[in-house]
């Protein structure tokens, strides 16, 4: 007898990722007091369109996904067994 046995694993990864800037390297940002340029960041990723900030080289959003992950994070970790 041969059995399809399948084993299902899940788990949820959360990972930090930190980058500081300089508003003066964003010309969209430059002037603009700490407090309203975190919320134009924040509305531009609400709205997804994060990459529309220019810097020097590179868009905001390709800034932030290069930056180094400063913590990793694993949770609801499960697995279960079945036959098909």
């Amino acid at each position: 007898m041969k059995l399809n046995v399948v084993l299902t694993e899940w788990f949820t990864t959360t990972s930090w990722r930190k980058l500081e800037i300089d508003t003066d390297d964003y010309p969209e940002l430059k002037g603009m007091s700490k407090a309203d340029a975190q919320q134009h960041i924040i509305d531009k990723y609400d709205e997804g369109v994060l990459n529309e900030l220019e810097g020097k080289e590179w868009s905001l959003e390709d800034n932030i996904r290069d930056a180094d992950i400063v913590r990793d994070k694993i949770t609801n970790e499960g697995e279960n067994l079945d036959f098909e």
